[in-house]
Protein backbone atom coordinates (compact mmCIF):
# COMPACT_ATOMS: atom_id res chain seq x y z
CA UNK A 1 0.00 0.00 0.00
CA UNK A 2 1.31 3.43 -0.77
CA UNK A 3 2.43 5.44 1.99
CA UNK A 4 0.25 9.27 1.54
CA UNK A 5 2.49 10.86 4.14
CA UNK A 6 4.45 13.18 0.90
CA UNK A 7 1.03 13.77 -0.46
CA UNK A 8 0.20 15.24 3.05
CA UNK A 9 3.36 17.02 3.09
CA UNK A 10 2.65 18.74 -0.18
CA UNK A 11 -1.12 19.81 0.80
CA UNK A 12 1.00 21.57 3.84
CA UNK A 13 3.15 23.16 1.25
CA UNK A 14 0.53 24.02 -1.15
CA UNK A 15 -1.39 25.83 2.08
CA UNK A 16 1.52 27.63 3.27
CA UNK A 17 2.23 28.92 -0.18
CA UNK A 18 5.90 26.99 -0.14
CA UNK A 19 6.73 26.61 -3.98
CA UNK A 20 9.46 24.23 -4.01
CA UNK A 21 9.98 20.72 -6.45
CA UNK A 22 11.24 17.82 -5.64
CA UNK A 23 14.97 19.10 -6.45
CA UNK A 24 14.96 21.83 -4.08
CA UNK A 25 13.18 19.71 -1.47
CA UNK A 26 15.82 17.04 -1.54
CA UNK A 27 18.45 19.76 -1.63
CA UNK A 28 17.46 21.19 1.46
CA UNK A 29 17.97 18.38 3.18
CA UNK A 30 21.43 17.41 1.33
CA UNK A 31 19.98 14.54 -0.67
CA UNK A 32 19.84 12.99 -3.99
CA UNK A 33 15.89 13.54 -5.91
CA UNK A 34 15.89 9.99 -5.85
CA UNK A 35 15.65 10.09 -1.81
CA UNK A 36 12.22 11.88 -2.43
CA UNK A 37 10.96 9.36 -4.73
CA UNK A 38 11.36 6.89 -2.39
CA UNK A 39 9.57 9.13 -0.04
CA UNK A 40 6.24 9.16 -2.08
CA UNK A 41 6.28 5.31 -1.89
CA UNK A 42 7.38 4.59 2.08
CA UNK A 43 6.69 7.65 3.13
CA UNK A 44 8.42 10.66 4.48
CA UNK A 45 11.02 9.50 7.54
CA UNK A 46 10.61 10.72 10.76
CA UNK A 47 13.24 12.97 11.46
CA UNK A 48 12.78 15.14 8.20
CA UNK A 49 8.91 15.26 8.90
CA UNK A 50 10.23 17.13 12.38
CA UNK A 51 12.47 19.12 10.81
CA UNK A 52 10.37 20.37 9.07
CA UNK A 53 7.48 20.57 11.48
CA UNK A 54 9.75 22.61 13.26
CA UNK A 55 10.00 25.35 10.40
CA UNK A 56 6.98 25.27 8.66
CA UNK A 57 4.77 25.08 12.32
CA UNK A 58 2.37 21.79 10.99
CA UNK A 59 1.38 18.80 13.25
CA UNK A 60 3.73 15.86 12.07
CA UNK A 61 0.61 13.66 13.21
CA UNK A 62 -1.49 15.09 9.98
CA UNK A 63 1.23 14.46 7.57
CA UNK A 64 2.48 11.51 9.15
CA UNK A 65 -1.31 9.66 9.74
CA UNK A 66 -3.66 12.05 8.24
CA UNK A 67 -5.55 12.47 11.73
CA UNK A 68 -6.51 15.81 13.72
CA UNK A 69 -6.11 18.98 12.25
CA UNK A 70 -3.00 20.27 9.59
CA UNK A 71 -1.82 23.29 11.49
CA UNK A 72 -2.45 24.65 15.33
CA UNK A 73 -5.51 27.91 14.80
CA UNK A 74 -2.40 30.31 15.60
CA UNK A 75 -0.80 29.42 12.36
CA UNK A 76 -3.88 29.87 9.80
CA UNK A 77 -4.60 33.14 12.02
CA UNK A 78 -1.53 35.52 9.78
CA UNK A 79 -2.70 37.99 12.87
CA UNK A 80 -2.27 36.49 15.80
CA UNK A 81 0.85 37.64 17.90
CA UNK A 82 2.37 33.78 17.40
CA UNK A 83 1.87 33.64 13.68
CA UNK A 84 3.94 37.44 13.80
CA UNK A 85 6.67 35.84 16.07
CA UNK A 86 7.43 32.64 13.75
CA UNK A 87 7.34 35.09 10.23
CA UNK A 88 10.09 36.74 12.28
CA UNK A 89 11.79 34.30 13.46
CA UNK A 90 11.56 32.31 10.05
CA UNK A 91 14.01 34.76 8.14
CA UNK A 92 16.56 33.97 11.35
CA UNK A 93 19.39 32.15 10.82
CA UNK A 94 20.08 29.11 13.72
CA UNK A 95 21.89 31.21 16.11
CA UNK A 96 19.91 34.04 16.23
CA UNK A 97 16.66 31.78 16.69
CA UNK A 98 18.71 30.58 19.58
CA UNK A 99 18.91 33.93 21.25
CA UNK A 100 15.62 35.08 20.35
CA UNK A 101 13.88 31.77 21.78
CA UNK A 102 16.46 32.44 25.33
CA UNK A 103 14.95 35.95 25.20
CA UNK A 104 11.16 34.50 24.48
CA UNK A 105 11.96 32.05 27.59
CA UNK A 106 13.09 34.43 29.92
CA UNK A 107 10.18 37.07 29.20
CA UNK A 108 7.51 34.07 29.59
CA UNK A 109 9.08 33.00 33.16
CA UNK A 110 6.21 34.07 36.26
CA UNK A 111 7.63 37.82 37.73
CA UNK A 112 8.86 37.73 40.83
CA UNK A 113 8.23 40.58 43.92
CA UNK A 114 11.07 41.77 46.00
CA UNK A 115 10.08 39.27 48.63
CA UNK A 116 10.56 36.34 46.31
CA UNK A 117 7.19 35.39 45.80
CA UNK A 118 5.27 35.57 41.79
CA UNK A 119 3.62 38.57 40.98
Amino acid sequence: MKNESYKRLREVMAKLGIEMTDAELARKFNLLDQHINHWKNRGVPKDILIDLADEWHFRTKFVRDGQGEMFDSYVLNKNSPEAKVLTVMQSMDASTKYQAIKILNTLAEPKKEDNGTEK
